[in-house]
């Protein structure tokens, strides 16, 4: 995230066109996002009002192939070249893991969480250390619709990501709870 907000402020003359993020190892499908240094930078983008892309492959082995990507990665761009995305809108695209990809699936952010995430081990200069590690709990398995089931499947995942968290419906209810109680 620094390195784009370094860039817009002191190296760029002029807003870029695309902000790209990625490809790097290892999925940020589902709640991942919130955790993710790869969609940071496409936050950061996104905040600064340009079309922004994450992009992350599945496969966190050193020899990953990375080349089975390049269509897919040149149709999104391409196609928010020519469209552009909606204000406060960025991209989340995960590749699965595997030779052979199915295609893509726009969905939606699947919901889960990490689960046994500290491991203790010996640091190498012989002081106590944890290690975030974990497993990711996939809570809507048995959903067709989520990033985490179209992965599954072989699909490349494009999920829209707002960067307005906000929960409308909720902050009606809270207001009518709340408002004028004090």
């Amino acid at each position: 995230v620094d390195c784009v907000k370094l860039a817009f402020e002191t190296v760029l003359q002029r807003s870029p066109d695309l902000v790209l993020s990625g490809i790097n190892h290892g999925d940020n499908a589902s709640i991942s996002v919130h955790y993710s240094g790869t969609m940071g930078v496409a936050f950061e983008g996104c905040m600064k009002g340009v079309p922004s892309i994450g992009l992350s492959l599945a496969d966190v082995r050193p020899d990953a192939d990375f080349e089975l990507l390049c269509p897919y990665v040149h149709s999104l761009v391409t196609l928010v070249l020519q469209k552009g995305l909606p204000h406060g809108i960025c991209l989340n695209v995960n590749f699965p893991s595997g030779v052979s990809l199915r295609g893509m699936r726009v969905c939606r952010m699947g919901w889960g969480r990490w689960v046994s995430e500290w491991k203790w081990a010996e640091h190498p200069a012989e002081k106590q250390a944890y290690w975030l590690t974990g497993r990711f709990d996939n809570l809507e398995a048995e959903a067709d619709d989520t990033d985490m089931a179209a992965l599954a499947q072989g699909y490349v995942t494009v999920v829209p990501i707002r960067l307005d968290l906000t929960d409308y419906s909720f902050m009606s209810v809270l207001k009518k709870e709340l408002e004028g109680t004090a």
